[in-house]
């Protein structure tokens, strides 16, 4: 325990992710909630569309070793290009995640070993999972401890990646984990708004959702997914964290990211003034020595 501590477990106390990112934390409407959601469907819908695709539709992704080589590159843009130097950690490829069968009964898409740095991601997961994993294990690495920033750091590492799938498993994952927020919310409202919101995924979008679902769906086993559910639990709030809520809280990161890169600029863009000094309609010119001669300007 002392040696995990002295070596990974105090990055569990850490400052918040969102404090490096220069997130502005604030308290968020559930009108804003609902444009986010929205804003990540939307951003997920498009690029559903430019997937490469089987005959049957089904995703067709790079190899899992070549996905692994391209996963550190959206964190070198956040660090070298966003200046961001919270993530300027280990990009080496993450590995292939051994006795992957077990794990992928319990549900697990992804272990780092704290005391050895080793990264490693369940290879069987569905293609639009692997790249947002790959990530988030690659955070914890780096020594992003806490679950909920770990989920951040991987879809601002996915988001910043040049490739285009790893751009939508970020905004894949970032509508799952922001609808579920919505969803959480027990009104009549939100169960109303979440509705009207599924409703616009696009064809691609709700086949990549299905398969995703039913693989996990296919594989659950109760009695090993809730062993490990209570042991990661327990482990979790030992070091610090929440507990496995953790996961789940990124959905309110990502409605801040949402407000503070979509909503505040748009409404200063608004505000701008269309302030000109020579019309007559919005300055006073009269007293103004030759302003009024039109001749002269």
């Amino acid at each position: 325990a002392c040696l995990h501590t002295g070596i990974y477990g105090l990055n569990f106390y850490a400052g918040p992710l969102a404090d490096d990112v220069r997130l502005n934390v604030r308290e968020y409407t559930q009108e804003e909630l609902e444009d986010a959601v929205v804003y990540y469907r939307d951003k997920a819908n498009n690029l559903a569309n430019m997937m490469p695709r089987d005959h049957l539709g089904n995703l067709a992704y790079p190899s899992f070793t070549e996905l692994a080589e391209q996963a550190g590159d959206g964190f070198e843009a956040l660090t070298y290009d966003r200046l961001y130097p919270v993530f300027a950690g280990s990009t080496a490829p993450v590995k292939e995640l051994a006795w992957a069968d077990m794990f992928t009964s319990m549900g697990i898409t992804g272990v780092t070993m704290p005391i050895t740095g080793e990264a490693a991601v369940n290879p069987q997961i569905p293609a639009v999972g692997l790249p947002f994993p790959m990530c988030h294990e690659m955070a914890h690495r780096m020594g992003i401890a806490v679950e909920r920033d770990a989920n951040f750091a991987a879809f601002l590492a996915c988001r910043e990646n040049s490739n285009p799938e790893f751009q939508y498993s970020a905004y894949f994952m970032a509508y799952i984990f922001s609808f579920n927020t919505l969803n959480a919310i027990q009104s009549q409202a939100a169960s109303v708004a979440a509705a009207r919101i599924a409703a616009g995924v696009n064809e691609n979008f709700a086949h990549d959702m299905a398969a995703y679902n039913r693989f996990f769906d296919d594989h659950y086993d109760e009695t090993a997914s809730n062993l490990a559910d209570f042991a990661n639990n327990a482990y979790l709030k030992t070091s610090g964290d929440s507990g496995t809520d953790s996961y789940a809280n990124v959905g309110d990161l990502l409605v801040y990211l949402y407000v503070q890169e979509v909503v505040l600029p748009a409404q200063k863009e608004d505000n701008k003034s269309s302030f000109d000094p020579y019309d007559e309609n919005q300055v006073d010119l009269e007293g103004i020595v030759g302003a009024l001669d039109k001749e002269d300007w």
